[in-house]
């Protein structure tokens, strides 16, 4: 399939996400849901898919409240069987999926080589990496099928574009693993109308790391150890000053999603701050 040529449109029309189903993964919270709300804004409905119902739930709820078309749905993207019901509940609600948003994710404690454990290992390698290729390969076909101009964006991470900071094996392998599903899965469903994208932040100031981090202070107190996870004040001296909050990431996939990114598929938008420059 030729990419279309959208030169007549207006910006307007092409920023528009109107009648378009994004379903985005890990959406209850922090990135997931700053991303579900600019979406939302652009004019499309929103699956928030989430472990936790609760979160999720919340936070269709509050989009809902906003104007917006909004449901919740259960899935670990960990399962098969999890991610084909979560979709065919989606499909059902609200019709079928024109965006993915592959952004469930773990970041894992932070260990050195010696001391990584296995199963913290395959945790984030079977979020971070099984579960994109999960939800893809359910939701991708369908698109197909569907006759969809579809769009997947996975959420990769500049860790795995730079030297990576000590400890963060297990994640930045994760990410680099992203990558090339991104680049493979474009390669292989272009010619097919789909495009797929890599989001690459530099650190976010979400609930997860926030989270990571006081679990890394107490594990730091316990060894006598040192630790700076994401600690704000390391990112001042980037060109840009500053570190990623949700929203930067969230516009920025919102772009992606639409057609104003037409011709953009198996390359990656970094939201860096100017991080990959200086580091």
């Amino acid at each position: 399939m030729v990419a279309r040529d959208v030169s007549s449109r207006s910006l307007a029309d092409l920023y528009s996400l109107n009648e378009r189903v994004a379903l985005v993964t890990g959406g209850g919270r922090g990135l997931g849901a700053a991303i579900a709300a600019r979406l939302a804004e652009a004019g499309a409905s929103i699956a928030i898919a989430d472990v936790d119902m609760v979160l999720a739930k919340e936070t269709a709820e509050k989009l809902a409240a906003g104007g917006a078309t909004a449901i919740a749905v259960h899935m670990d993207v960990t399962s098969p069987e999890s991610t084909i019901e979560a979709v065919q509940s989606i499909r059902d609600q609200l019709g079928e999926i024109d965006i993915l948003i592959n952004n469930a994710g773990l970041l894992g404690i932070p260990s050195p080589y010696n001391e990584i454990k296995d199963e913290d290992f395959n945790r984030v390698i079977a979020v971070n990496v099984r579960g994109v290729l999960n939800v893809s390969r359910v939701v991708a076909p369908l698109m197909v099928a569907a006759g969809r101009e579809g769009v997947i964006i996975n959420i990769a991470s500049t860790a795995s574009f730079r030297v990576p900071n000590p400890g963060t094996i297990i994640y930045t392998t994760s990410k680099h693993a992203v990558n090339a599903i991104t680049k493979g899965l474009a390669v292989e469903l272009g010619p097919q109308g789909i495009r797929v994208l890599d989001i690459a932040p530099v650190m976010v100031e979400t609930p997860g790391l926030l989270e990571l981090r006081e679990r890394s202070v107490q594990k730091a107190r316990e060894s006598g150890e040192t630790v700076e996870l994401g600690n704000p004040a390391a990112f001042a001296d980037l060109p840009l000053g500053r570190n990623a909050n949700e929203d930067d990431v969230a516009r920025v996939v919102t772009f992606a999603a639409s057609d104003a990114a037409i011709l953009m598929t198996g390359c990656t938008l970094a939201v860096d701050a100017g991080s990959m420059v200086v580091k």
